[in-house]
């Protein structure tokens, strides 16, 4: 799997690969897991066609026609969502949902300033709009989970803060400010700044989802290589809300996976100045992703949030983040009994009556 992810990044980022109109990849199967679960599928579909490569129809091509109408039909929420934030004069950006364009993740993240639940009610009168399965840490952040009719993407309604326990309050007011408009198919939304951008997939993939997927690996080493982006408010704002290790992390694994797969290295002189340090150790790609030395990092990046924090006199996100621990019993704990149950349940013999082979 580990050849095959090399390969496929390698197709998306323009560097050297095998595959062409005469040596075709061999497990369909195989590369449709990985590009879905990478957000890439898109992607790799066009960048094969570019290359001559007809793909099979099963499982390939209509897996691919199924994507885009899921894409097709996110979109069209989207702008429903635009509409009724605009109408209403919420304040809100769109975090996550256009970075990996023309491919698009499982989710809709909508950012909204106003902590009351006006938006929530908006989206239930408007859109129709059901809760949707939350968690324990969504509660604790300030975040809902919304099911809308018709649409296969749950919407994530964020209010008013960021990060895994909504440690960052402050931040999110700084996002929406520096936003920027999008127009997608006839949808016109906002997105965040590039720089903003950038902070927010250090967040989510270094502090809570704990990998990176191709497809970050690709929005990240598009923006790095941009000659506007401003290196001196990207880490600026990263020591100001405390993730200036993270962001190092991020961006310097980004750059090594960079240069394994695409076999050349990001040039922009201030990514040598945020490469990760030598404590963060280097990203290897397993199962699915590349993952990090997780101890190690989380260790280093929250304690250096807590520290910035109590320098800033940031109660509040001290608080927030001295719930990281009870919280991660809670949820492990309950993980646990998940499969205890479910383990106990495969052990059961069948019921009194049942057909025996």
């Amino acid at each position: 799997m580990e050849r095959l992810g090399l390969e496929t990044l390698s197709l998306l980022l323009g560097g050297p690969t095998p595959w062409d109109a005469a040596n075709r990849p061999t497990d369909w199967r195989a590369l449709l897991r990985l590009a879905r679960r990478n957000v890439v599928l898109v992607r790799v579909d066009e960048r094969l066609q570019a290359r001559g490569i007809r793909a099979p129809r099963d499982p390939w091509a209509s897996a691919v026609a199924a994507e885009r109408a899921r894409i097709r039909s996110t979109v069209e929420v989207i702008g429903r969502l635009a509409e009724i934030c605009g109408s209403a004069a919420v304040d809100f950006v769109l975090t996550k949902s256009f970075q990996h364009f023309p491919d698009m993740g499982h989710d809709v993240d909508l950012l909204v300033l106003d902590r009351s639940r006006r938006v929530d009610g908006l989206l239930a009168a408007r859109l129709g709009a059901m809760p949707g399965r939350g968690s324990l840490t969504h509660r604790v952040a300030g975040k809902r989970a919304f099911v809308v009719p018709g649409c296969p993407s749950p919407v994530e309604l964020h209010h008013g803060r960021l990060g895994l326990l909504g440690e960052y309050a402050a931040y999110p007011a700084q996002l929406v400010r520096r936003r920027q408009p999008l127009e997608v198919d006839g949808v016109r939304t906002w997105v965040p700044s590039p720089e903003d951008q950038l902070l927010v997939q250090a967040l989510q993939r270094i502090y809570v989802h704990l990998s990176l997927r191709f497809s970050e690996v690709l929005s990240a080493a598009t923006a790095l290589r941009s000659a506007a982006l401003d290196w001196d408010y990207l880490a600026a704002t990263a020591r100001a809300i405390g993730i200036l290790d993270g962001l190092a992390c991020y961006v310097g694994y980004v750059q090594e996976i960079h240069r394994r797969s695409a076999g050349a290295r990001l040039e922009a002189p201030a990514v040598r100045v945020l490469a990760a340090p030598r404590w963060a150790g280097s990203p290897r790609f397993r199962g699915d992703a590349y993952r990090f030395p997780v101890a190690r990092v989380l260790g280093r990046v929250y304690g250096a949030k807590l520290l910035a924090d109590v320098k800033t006199r940031n109660w509040r996100g001290v608080g927030r983040l001295g719930l990281l621990l009870p919280l991660a019993v809670v949820v492990g704990a309950r993980n646990l009994a998940r499969l205890a149950a479910r383990s106990w349940a495969g052990l059961r013999p069948a019921h009194a009556g049942g057909t025996q082979a």
